[in-house]
């Protein structure tokens, strides 16, 4: 996801589009895997329907999506007459 170089130009970049790297794929790689325990639950049915719900929206999430939204919240709050 990350690539990094060495020396007075070195730093770091994406080796993927943003667009390409998902909000579930950041999670995992800074957070590593998380999820919502199901068993030994009161209601199972319910909290897999969570899990679900939760992997699916982190999945089509992307980092492009992100960057969108912090440009369009900086832009109505930044509006000038």
């Amino acid at each position: 996801m990350i690539e990094s170089a060495r020396g007075v130009h070195g730093g770091y970049s994406l080796n993927r589009l943003p667009r390409d790297i998902s909000l579930s794929q950041i999670l995992v790689t800074t957070e590593g895997y998380t999820s919502v325990p199901v068993k030994n639950t009161f209601f199972p049915e319910l909290w897999e329907g969570i899990k679900k719900e939760l992997n699916n929206k982190l999945n089509s999430v992307t980092l492009q999506d992100m960057v969108d939204s912090i440009l369009r919240h900086r832009k109505i709050l930044n509006y000038q007459i």
